[in-house]
C-alpha cells in the first residue's frame, strides 16, 4: 500500500488532478484548479486504475513525497515492479526419482561407480543401466525405463551425453518424457530441468530441435552433393558389388577431412568395415 499526501499530478490526459491516500487500501483523487483541489471526489479501489493513470505514476508521486518533505517516510510498502530471478517454481512432481546411466563400452574395467553415486546421492530410488554407445537409439534398459515411467516420476542423469549423443534422439525421449506427464533433470547441466517453470529449458530445447533439423538438412544435402560428384567420376550405384572406383573415391573423401565415415558410406555405398580396412592397408 502507497501513501500520498496532496500530491497533484499531470495525468496520460493532459489534465492536472490530486490524489491521496484513502484508507488502507485505496486513493483518492479530485480535479486540480488554481492550486487546490475542486469538484467530486473520486476514489480508486482495488488497483482499478482510471485510463489516465497508472500504479507507476502514483508509485513515482509517492516516492516524490518522502523527498519534498524529507520527513517521516509515507510510503507504508511499495509494490516493486515484477523482476524475474533465476529460481522458478517448482511443478507438482510427487512421483519416483528414476536414475539412468550408460557408459560406451562393454568391457567390466568401465564401472558405473561414479555416475550411481552421483544420481543415488541425488535421491535416485530406482536406477536403470546400458553398457552400449549413445549413438544408439535403441538400448533396452533405456527403452525399459521409458516404459515403465509413471506419471510425475522424474528422470534423473549425470550429463546429457549419457541420455543421448543425437540432438534428434534426445527430443524424441524428451517428448517421450513429456508425454507421460514425467520430467526430466541433469544434474551437471542446470538449464535441463524440467521439473521447474524454467523457460530457458523449453527456450533451449526448442534452438536444439531447430540446430538438429538444420544439421540433418545439411547432410542430406551433403550426401547428395557428394553423388553428383561421384557419378561424374564415372561412379556407379546402385550395384551390390563394391568396385574400385567407389572405393578410391571413398578413400579420396575421407582423405579431405570434410566428410564424416557415415556420409562417406552414404556417398559412395562402401560399407564402413571396407573403408576401414582400405585406410587400414593405405596407412600401411
Amino acid at each position: 500500500m502507497i501513501k500520498i499526501e496532496n500530491k497533484v499530478i499531470t495525468c496520460l490526459d493532459g489534465k492536472q488532478r490530486v490524489f491521496n491516500s484513502y484508507g488502507k487500501n485505496s486513493i483518492s483523487y479530485n480535479s486540480y484548479k488554481d492550486g487546490k483541489a475542486t469538484g467530486r471526489t473520486f476514489i480508486i479501489k482495488d488497483g482499478k486504475y482510471p485510463k489516465f493513470v497508472t500504479k507507476e505514476m502514483l508509485f513515482e508521486a509517492a516516492f516524490e513525497t518522502v523527498t519534498e518533505t524529507a520527513q517521516e517516510a509515507h510510503i507504508e510498502e511499495i509494490a516493486q515492479p515484477e523482476t524475474y530471478e533465476t529460481t522458478f517454481e517448482t511443478k507438482a512432481n510427487t512421483g519416483r526419482i528414476v536414475g539412468y546411466m550408460r557408459i560406451s563400452t562393454e568391457k567390466d574395467s568401465q564401472k558405473f561407480d561414479r555416475q550411481e553415486a552421483q544420481l543415488l546421492e541425488a535421491g535416485a530410488e530406482v536406477l536403470y543401466a546400458d553398457r552400449m554407445s549413445g549413438a544408439k537409439r535403441q538400448r533396452p534398459n533405456l527403452d525399459k525405463m521409458l516404459e515403465e515411467l509413471q506419471e510425475g516420476d522424474t528422470v534423473l542423469i549425470v550429463s546429457i551425453d549419457r541420455l543421448s549423443r543425437s540432438t534428434k534422439d534426445l527430443l524424441e525421449i524428451v517428448e517421450i518424457i513429456k508425454s507421460k506427464n514425467a520430467f526430466l533433470k541433469s544434474l551437471n547441466d542446470s538449464w535441463l530441468d524440467t521439473t521447474s517453470e524454467n523457460p530457458l529449458s523449453d527456450f533451449l530445447l526448442t534452438v536444439m530441435g531447430a540446430l538438429g533439423q538444420m544439421e540433418r538438412q545439411m547432410i542430406t544435402q551433403r550426401v547428395k552433393e557428394g553423388v553428383k560428384v561421384a557419378q561424374a567420376k564415372g561412379v556407379k550405384f546402385g550395384r551390390p558389388k563394391v568396385k574400385a572406383s567407389k572405393v578410391e573415391y571413398a578413400l579420396e573423401l575421407y582423405e579431405t577431412g570434410q566428410y564424416t565415415v557415415k556420409e562417406i558410406t552414404d556417398i559412395t555405398g562402401v560399407s564402413k568395415a571396407t573403408l576401414y580396412r582400405k585406410i587400414k592397408e593405405k596407412l600401411g
